[in-house]
């Protein structure tokens, strides 16, 4: 994961009580020179507004470089249709 430049997160609204992956990840970006792009992946129908706020947020404060962050909304589907290429 150090030498990834793009993380991608499907699925995952990296929930508060997951200290070992908020761990892992801070760990990564600590060896890294740069924070890679992260982009998230989790929009469901019916998906309240202020839950989408709220996991961005999430997202945006662990990296040490929140603009590197894009939180999409893509459904799991039209990721799987479209691929890396949906994500641009």
């Amino acid at each position: 994961m150090e030498r990834a430049d793009r993380l991608v997160f499907c699925g995952y609204s990296l929930p508060d009580a997951d200290v070992h992956i908020k761990y892992l990840l801070k760990r990564v970006e600590l060896h890294c020179e740069a924070t890679p792009d992260v982009f998230v992946v989790n929009e469901h129908r019916g998906k309240d507004d202020s839950l989408r706020q709220m996991e961005a947020q999430r997202y945006c404060r662990l990296f040490r470089d929140p603009g590197r962050v894009h939180y999409t909304k893509l459904s799991f589907e039209e990721f799987a249709d479209g691929g890396l290429s949906a994500l641009t």
